[in-house]
């Protein structure tokens, strides 16, 4: 019952910041709600998720002090990401349920590097 609060509140906040026009306040409650997520897959014994969902978390959170501006560096945030949930997905591997929450982490990321808020929510 806790566990399935944990998720029921984790999904509130991600609608919650859906709602949000204001960038840094849809990024520190996606980033709230990552930390929520991942505490509740930990308890299920979901480390591959719980890990990549911290890091979600970390880089949502760290996107509001270090916007992305130009393609270069866009290019390369989406490389080094990716690259990260795929390590941590190495390291934590327990089968192919290992694989969905790396490949869904790999797509928000390009989800974050949209400039256009609408464009952003399409993708998530």
């Amino acid at each position: 019952m806790f566990i399935n609060l944990i998720g029921f509140i984790a999904f509130g906040l991600g609608l919650i910041g859906f709602l949000n026009k204001n960038q840094t306040k849809l990024k520190v409650i996606f980033s709230l709600s990552s930390v929520l997520w991942s505490f509740h897959f930990f308890l299920l014994d979901g480390i591959t998720a719980s890990l990549i969902q911290l890091a979600m978390s970390a880089r949502t959170f760290l996107s509001i002090y270090l916007p992305v501006n130009s393609k270069k560096i866009t290019f390369i945030y989406t490389i080094l990401s990716s690259f990260i949930f795929l390590m941590l997905m190495t390291l934590s591997w327990k089968g192919l349920m290992s694989l969905p929450p790396t490949l869904a982490a790999i797509n928000s990321t390009f989800a974050y590097t949209r400039s256009n808020l609408t464009k952003k929510k399409a993708i998530l």
